[in-house]
């Protein structure tokens, strides 16, 4: 083992472990409409059980539901709150705020590294959350620690679980989130833009190709597609995710920063790759249907500005039960024919009988009181 892996020996020995102190982090703001209105506007997410209460009571909400995929974006710690010093000490065109819940993340017993991002998350479900709870999450339980050299730098892939619980202390969500820590190779900041800017430009000049046809989710059969979504991805709406997402990671509205990171240009956020994905399932199933999980949103490749991100799926599983229908679908999401993220899973369920839209959500309740 070289020297500079075995920098990372002390950190996995964590693993298995919690390894930040217990108790729960309730972000600083409950869930309100103009958020979820905000993210649902990046995504192009029509679905009205994010914005009109009475379609969401109708099918067995509460109240309007934030986005499923949304949870992490309700708990970011704020860079500036009243009684704080000034948070832009330095007036420098690419200065950081003194603290950034994006930048920040520091693992114990860790070597110094200067650049991380997420490589891979998946969420199980419990229920989305809803408008007026406030959402908090708990410390980090080390999964994995793997040190590993690639083409952007050296350093090592943390995984690490945690949950998502409401002030009642009732789980809404629980999440795997891994980390690349590394130092970046050194890179040339006048690198050309690269194929992928120019290619996703020609693409939306020519139009975006046709969706296939896809049955209704009721009567899918294991390898029919579902008809997914494009989403080309000028600054402009880079920019507008990172506030939706509140991830405000330079990454992901900086070219030069990215590229000192050893990107190609600044790139959509994970938290943006994610919703994506629940935009492709949502549209497929409607707003009877519930999102259980998603599992292995991988990032292969930077979706960089300029490009645009193209989400389909596939079929893969059909569950059907005395009251529900159960489907896991292969997700995946390409720029320019190669693939950037996945190929990942997103589980969806519906109502056996499509009209009984409280069905799902009884069946969701009986199962965690179980567990």
């Amino acid at each position: 083992m070289d020297d500079w892996q075995a920098a990372w020996q002390p950190l996995r020995d964590l693993v298995g472990h919690d390894i930040d102190p217990p108790g729960v982090a309730f972000g600083p703001d409950r869930v309100e409409a103009g958020a979820i209105r905000r993210l649902t506007e990046v995504l192009e997410l029509d679905c009205p059980l994010h914005h009109d209460e009475a379609s969401a009571r109708a099918h067995g909400w509460p109240g309007v539901i934030a986005p499923y995929t949304s949870v992490w974006s309700y708990v970011f710690a704020p860079v500036w709150q009243p009684g704080d010093p000034g948070a832009f000490p330095d007036g420098g065109r690419d200065a950081l705020p003194r603290t950034s819940p994006m930048q920040t993340e520091t693992f114990p017993a860790a070597p110094p590294t200067t650049h991380l991002f997420a490589t891979n998350t998946s969420y199980e479900f419990r229920r989305p959350a809803h408008v007026g709870e406030r959402v908090g999450i708990t410390g980090r339980r080390l999964i994995a620690c793997t040190p590993k050299a690639t083409s952007v730098g050296r350093g090592a892939f943390v995984r690490v679980g945690r949950r998502f619980l409401t002030e009642d202390d009732e789980e809404i969500c629980r999440a795997e989130l891994e980390m690349y820590l590394y130092t970046p190779h050194p890179t040339d900041p006048t690198a050309p833009e690269g194929r992928h800017g120019r290619r996703a430009r020609r693409a939306v000049a020519e139009g975006a190709a046709p969706t296939p046809a896809c049955p209704l989710p009721m009567a899918a059969e294991v390898g029919d597609p579902i008809p997914g979504a494009d989403f080309p991805l000028p600054v402009y709406r880079l920019v507008m995710a990172a506030g939706a997402t509140r991830d405000l990671a330079p990454l992901h509205h900086n070219d030069g920063f990215a590229r000192a990171s050893g990107a190609p240009s600044m790139y959509a956020n994970s938290l943006f790759l994610l919703g994506m994905w629940e935009r492709a399932l949502r549209d497929f199933i409607g707003p009877a249907g519930t999102i259980l999980a998603v599992r292995d949103l991988r990032m292969a490749r930077f979706a960089a500005a300029g490009s645009v991100v193209r989400v389909r799926g596939t079929v893969v599983r059909r569950q059907l039960a005395a009251d529900r229908l159960v489907l896991e679908i292969e997700l995946r999401s390409t720029v320019d024919d190669v693939l950037t993220v996945g190929p990942g899973l997103g589980v969806v369920a519906l109502p056996r009988h499509i009209h009984d839209v409280h069905a799902v959500h009884a069946v969701q309740r009986e199962g965690d009181a179980r567990t």
